[in-house]
């Protein structure tokens, strides 16, 4: 039985790296939200088409307040991301390679020459 769960848990794992997979169950996880706040949605769009000016308005400023800080929200998680990227890469922004190895080039014998000069004085 342990085996038998193990496999299932590993092509879980395995599905869900699928980009398709992802994006399915996203789509079915905000259907499913959807589903669930219908009633709610429903008295929201019946006060926005026959409800008071009063009602209208308050639901026109909320959802204006909720996009707003949905807005901030975003930029300060986009903000923490690129810092994240940048702690990562050691404050680097190209991705150039310093070549290493026998395929490395070598610094002109001028360049060594005046390379010690500096160091000795």
């Amino acid at each position: 039985m342990r085996a038998f769960l193990n496999r299932i848990g590993a092509w879980c794992q395995h599905a869900w790296h699928n980009p398709a997979v992802r994006r399915t169950v996203k789509r079915l996880a905000l259907l499913a939200l959807v589903i669930v706040a219908s009633p709610w949605l429903v008295a929201l769009w019946d006060i926005l088409l026959v409800g008071e000016r009063v009602q209208q308005g308050l639901l026109l400023i909320t959802a204006a307040t909720c996009w707003t800080a949905w807005l901030i929200a975003r930029d300060a998680w986009r903000a923490h991301q690129e810092k994240r990227k940048e702690r990562e890469h050691h404050g680097q922004t190209t991705t150039k390679t310093i070549p290493a190895g026998a395929g490395a080039r070598r610094k002109t014998k001028a360049a060594r020459r005046q390379r010690r000069r500096t160091v000795a004085s």
